[in-house]
C-alpha cells in the first residue's frame, strides 16, 4: 500500500550501513514481502553492516547473501540462500571492493555445532556452485586481509568446506601473489593440529565441551589428511616420466 501511494520512492532507502528492507525480509524469512520489494526494484546486492538481527559495528559491508552465509547454518538459512539465488541477480561477491566472495563468508562463519553444521555448509556450497560455477580466480581470490576462502576454511576447521573447495579446484599451496606472506593451507592445517586445542572455540556444555573438542580434533585431522593427500598426488605427478 505504501508503495502504491507513492509514499516510498526508494525501496532500498535506509540509514547508513544498515541493511535494506529487502535484506531484512529475507533474513527474517518473510519471502512474500521480499518478493513484493523485489518487484519494486529492490537491490539484491545492497551492501550493509548492521541489521535487525546483527550489529557487528566493526564489520565490513556485505550483501544479504553473504550475511545469510555468515549466520549459523540451519535449514531455514538454506531456504534464504535458495531464494536469493532464484532471483538470478545475486552476486558471487560479498563486497567487490574488498575482494570478498560468498565463499569467504561461508568459510569465515564460526560455529561449534559440529557435524550437522558441516553438512549444511556443504549443501550451501553445492547450491552456490550450481549457480555461480566458481572459476579458479574466485576460488583462489585473496580478500583485503590477504586470505583465500580455503585458508579461512582451514583456520576455522571446516572440513566439509575444505573438501568441497579442493574438489572444485582451489589451490592448496601458496596462492600468488602473496603480499602478506601467508603460509600454505597445508602448513596452516599441520600447525593448528600440532597446537590443538589452541584457538578452538568451545561454547556452552551442550554437547559437552569434551565432545566438542573431540569432534573439532577429528575435523582438523581430516583436513590435514586431505591436504597431505593432495601434496602426495602432486609429488607423484612430478616424478612421472615424460612420454
Amino acid at each position: 500500500m505504501l508503495l502504491a501511494t507513492g509514499r516510498i520512492d526508494n525501496v532500498d532507502q535506509t540509514a547508513a550501513d544498515f541493511e535494506s528492507p529487502f535484506a531484512t525480509a529475507v533474513r527474517m524469512r518473510k519471502f512474500d514481502i521480499a518478493e513484493c520489494l523485489l518487484a519494486q526494484g529492490a537491490d539484491v546486492n545492497h551492501l550493509s553492516v548492521n541489521g535487525v538481527l546483527s550489529f557487528p559495528v566493526d564489520g565490513s559491508p556485505v550483501t544479504v547473501l553473504a550475511k545469510v552465509l555468515l549466520e549459523e547454518a540451519s535449514l531455514s538459512s538454506l531456504a534464504c540462500v535458495s531464494f536469493l539465488l532464484k532471483t538470478g541477480k545475486a552476486s558471487p561477491y560479498a563486497n567487490t571492493a574488498l575482494n570478498l566472495t560468498v565463499l569467504h563468508s561461508l568459510a569465515i562463519r564460526t560455529s561449534t555445532a559440529g557435524g550437522s553444521n558441516e553438512d549444511l555448509g556443504r549443501r550451501a556450497f553445492h547450491r552456490l556452485n550450481d549457480e555461480f560455477r566458481f572459476s579458479k580466480e574466485i576460488l583462489n581470490l585473496r580478500n583485503s586481509h590477504g586470505s583465500t576462502a580455503l585458508e579461512n576454511a582451514v583456520h576455522n576447521g571446516k572440513a566439509a568446506l575444505v573438501e568441497e573447495l579442493l574438489a572444485a579446484g582451489a589451490e592448496w599451496g601458496v596462492v600468488l601473489p602473496n603480499p602478506t606472506g601467508s603460509i600454505s593451507p597445508l602448513e596452516a592445517a599441520m600447525k593448528r593440529l600440532f597446537l590443538f586445542p589452541q584457538g578452538v572455540r568451545v561454547e556452552g556444555d551442550c554437547p559437552p565441551k569434551e565432545k566438542q573438542l573431540d569432534e573439532a580434533f577429528v575435523r582438523q585431522r581430516h583436513i590435514c589428511y586431505m591436504l597431505c593427500r593432495k601434496a602426495r598426488e602432486r609429488a607423484r605427478e612430478s616424478q612421472e616420466p615424460v612420454p
